[in-house]
């Protein structure tokens, strides 16, 4: 039986479909490389404050389980932790010359989604753990993606035994479900770890497994507070936030080097930013601030930050929940304001 596959990052754009055989079941979510621009339209619009990028609250643990890391890039020194594989070996061959991905972000997707993480948590005490779960190709199979959600579940510090992985980050997708990567994501609900999830780029229903009960699956906004023109919708949605259309990308950090990703388009020059649109950059946005309300709030559980991510926001569309905003657009300033009242369950 083949192994699920799953297809992320530039997965269409720069690899020419699934680059997978028809018969192996492939699934993408496409966030698109489009020209980098240093406008963070984005903060503004959820409102992130310097408040929230000021050391302070206690250390919050984000992992971030996509295609790895840059662990060297300069605007992410000092917010990571160091990288768990479960990849091993990824190599990849142009133009007659290898190139060693091992232990790398060779795909350049996982160190934009990092860095928009670290974006909105400036210098507080959160953490991020980058898991490498898909190699350069931006093609991973439901085991890997499995492995790094339950590495993350079990992840300690060995300074503080204690201190765990409170959210994780999982912008991948597709349409079938698997049961192997069902039960990991049970495993991260019922460990209390708040799983946040992007919704898709195909324009219809919720994918899989944003669609799963029980995790924050998030859509994706333009720089006009309207559903990004990509942006899959459904029953499902908790909220969304800012992914960029066509004309507004989300600028967010990339590889210090070449990645497999630049290879494939044809860039030659080495960039520390890089412009994406994407669910995938949506979701990240959330993922941050919840793990500003855990640093202010430690002893709120999972259930209760997914609630309060839902309950404050900026409604848009008709009023109240809908299917394409879900209960509006994250709000950083409002959650933040709002964690000292009583949490809903």
């Amino acid at each position: 039986m083949n192994v699920v596959r799953w297809a992320l990052g530039l997965a269409i754009s720069l690899l020419g479909g699934c680059g997978l055989p028809a018969e192996v079941p492939c699934f993408s979510i496409q966030a698109r490389l489009v020209e980098a621009s240093p406008d963070d339209w984005n903060l503004r619009l959820i409102q992130s404050s310097e408040r929230s990028k000021s050391a302070g609250g206690a250390i919050v643990v984000v992992a971030v389980v996509d295609t790895g890391v840059d662990e060297n890039h300069p605007l992410l020194r000092g917010k990571l932790l160091p990288l768990l594989d479960r990849v091993g070996e990824d190599r990849y061959s142009f133009g007659g010359r290898p190139y060693d991905y091992t232990g790398m972000d060779g795909n350049g997707h996982g160190t934009h989604v990092s860095g928009i993480v670290g974006a909105i948590v400036g210098r507080s005490g959160v953490m991020i753990l980058p898991v490498k779960s898909i190699p350069n190709s931006g093609v991973g199979d439901d085991r890997a993606i499995a492995s790094g959600l339950r590495s993350a579940v079990d992840w300690r510090d060995q300074n503080m035994p204690g201190r765990r992985v409170r959210v994780i980050n999982l912008s991948v997708g597709g349409k079938t479900r698997s049961r192997e990567l069902q039960d990991a994501i049970d495993y991260a609900l019922s460990h209390d770890v708040l799983l946040v999830v992007s919704a898709g780029n195909d324009g219809i229903g919720v994918s899989y497994p944003a669609s799963s009960p029980g995790v924050v699956a998030v859509a994706a906004t333009n720089r006009r507070d309207q559903l990004s023109s990509y942006s899959n919708h459904g029953p499902e949605l908790s909220l969304a936030a800012p992914g960029g259309d066509n004309d507004d990308p989300v600028d967010s950090t990339w590889p210090t080097y070449l990645t497999a990703s630049d290879l494939r388009k044809g860039n030659s020059e080495v960039h520390q930013s890089q412009g994406m649109i994407g669910t995938s950059m949506a979701a990240p946005h959330v993922t941050g601030v919840a793990a500003l309300l855990f640093a202010d709030a430690p002893h709120l559980s999972a259930r209760q930050v997914k609630a309060r991510l839902e309950s404050w926001t900026t409604d848009l569309g008709p009023i109240g929940p809908d299917p394409y905003f879900g209960t509006g657009r994250l709000n950083e300033a409002l959650s933040l304001a709002k964690v000292g009242h009583d949490a809903s369950e």
